[in-house]
């Protein structure tokens, strides 16, 4: 299951919200359950509600504390980063399952684009397979740009789902109330 730093959200649910889609769903780190997430309805803050006897800030600091280079990381960055991870294990899984195929994601943080490589690329380096792409993903991210405002590109091969599980875990004892 897709994982940042030993959180998932499982149970993942989206409304349309009046700004953009909201997420719902009940938070797990290293598969224990601490709590439930949303987005906010109206844009505002992410909201957390965590179980008796761990620590909301606790578990921000350690997030941020992940991150220690990048000064614009933020709880709800972070959340929107863990969502997009879920959303392309599922394609993958829906998309490539067993049949040892890739999925190749593109995206600029807030859209994406998800192309299904056959299972032929497997014994490619991820530069043997850009470059064999080449052209796609020009028009890909050419694609991209009509929707957003430019940006950069994140490009990533996936080959198997252990690499939906991304930084290492926090420790349940370090969110834990005194």
């Amino acid at each position: 299951m897709a994982s940042l730093n030993g959180i998932t959200v499982k149970g993942l649910k989206s409304t349309e919200g009046p700004e953009s889609i909201v997420w719902t769903g009940k938070l797990y780190l290293n598969d224990v359950i601490i709590g439930v997430w949303s987005n906010d309805y109206y844009g505002g803050p992410d909201y957390f509600e965590l179980l008796p006897g761990y620590d909301e800030e606790k578990l921000k600091e350690q997030i941020y504390g992940k991150y220690p280079d990048c000064d614009l990381i933020s709880a709800d960055i972070f959340m929107g980063r863990l969502v997009d991870l879920i959303i392309e294990e599922q394609l993958f899984c829906k998309a490539v399952g067993n049949s040892g195929g890739l999925l190749l994601s593109i995206n600029d943080g807030y859209h994406g684009i998800h192309i299904d490589l056959p299972r032929e690329y497997g014994g490619l380096s991820d530069e043997e397979i850009l470059k064999k792409e080449a052209e796609l993903i020009y028009n890909s991210r050419k694609m991209l740009l009509l929707q957003s405002e430019g940006g950069i590109h994140k490009i990533k091969i996936y080959r198997k789902t252990e690499e939906f599980c991304v930084g290492s875990p926090i420790m349940l004892d370090a969110i834990r109330e005194n």
